[in-house]
């Protein structure tokens, strides 16, 4: 008995941690999937990060398609664009994306219980929609 808890201890605390992380960076990137996350990266995949000056909204929640980032959200508006990143521990699927302008349009007000915020359609043609707090719709360009 005490020699198969050697064996099966070691296998426990070996796997267990390895099975973990699978899973999670499968969920991820199932999310990121269905979302529109890896549609969206195929055209507008970025490796800069925002400029110092931008106005950021780390931490905040969206919706892309229908996945939903409830606080894991990073949104960043600059004069040429949006860039769009996600939390460290979510990015499996999730690549920075830097969106310009010309490719964002605001398609309307949202309002989901008490939260208002803006829909944003994303892409030329439209590759996802993207749903957005009433903070960040202040922090828009006025000429979208």
């Amino acid at each position: 008995m005490a020699n198969e808890t050697l064996v099966v201890l070691p296998i426990i605390l070996i796997g267990f941690p390895i099975f973990f992380v699978a899973i999670w960076s499968f969920v991820c990137w199932l999310i990121a999937l269905v979302g529109g996350w890896q549609r969206l990266a195929q055209r507008y995949r970025t490796t800069n990060t925002p400029p110092p000056d931008s106005k950021k909204f780390d931490h905040t929640y969206g919706t892309l398609g229908i996945a939903s980032y409830r606080g894991t959200l990073n949104v960043a508006i600059t004069p040429s664009g949006l860039h769009l990143s996600v939390m460290r521990i979510f990015q499996v699927g999730h690549p920075p994306l830097f969106i310009p302008w010309a490719d964002v349009r605001v398609t309307g007000d949202t309002f989901f219980l008490w939260i208002e915020g803006v829909a944003l359609a994303l892409g030329q043609p439209e590759i996802a929609t993207l749903r957005l707090p009433k903070a960040v719709r202040n922090a828009l360009p006025t000429s979208l």
